[in-house]
């Protein structure tokens, strides 16, 4: 048990050492939160989105971040498609309620209450049948996407508004 215990204490150091080292000085090395959203072909509505409020640079620093991605699917729930989403009220607003700082997998997710947003405004986690970050419920098959600077979680919701 003691030797098993050591080789998993090297397997996370290892792995620590190259998160690390994925991040330097210059920015991330590889895929960032932004080119994960650009390269999703589920998620149009909220390439557009961050576009057009100038959020896309927030996607593409050296800080870690979680996002949760709302497909093209929930905003379309809402009525809100890439042809109109950018006329939408306080966009930028409903898009920093889908951005926490550091980097959290849905384990650690899911081991807290609440969870708070870039907004400053903080989103209750439910566990029923499903987990849900302020009324929007993850996709449970498109979680914990890691990139250079962060990780994505798809969301079959809109944080605050919720799953239709």
């Amino acid at each position: 048990m003691k030797s098993m215990k050591v080789v998993l204490f090297f397997a996370l150091a290892f792995v620590l050492v190259f998160a690390v080292a994925a991040v330097s000085a210059d920015g991330p090395k590889g895929t960032t939160v932004w080119e994960g959203v650009q390269g999703s072909p589920n998620h149009e509505t909220l390439e557009k989105a961050l576009e057009c409020t100038g959020l896309s640079s927030a996607l593409e620093g050296n800080g870690q971040i979680t996002l949760f991605a709302p497909t093209d699917a929930a905003f379309a729930s809402f009525g809100l498609t890439p042809d109109n989403v950018c006329a939408q009220s306080d966009l930028a607003g409903i898009l920093a309620d889908h951005v926490a700082k550091g980097r959290r997998y849905s384990g650690q997710v899911v081991e807290s209450n609440s969870i708070k947003m870039l907004s400053g405004d903080r989103f209750a986690i439910e566990l029923n049948g499903g987990v849900y970050v302020g009324g929007a419920m993850l996709d449970l098959g498109n979680l914990n996407i890691g990139v250079a600077n962060g990780v994505i979680h798809f969301s079959n919701g809109i944080v605050g508004l919720g799953t239709k």
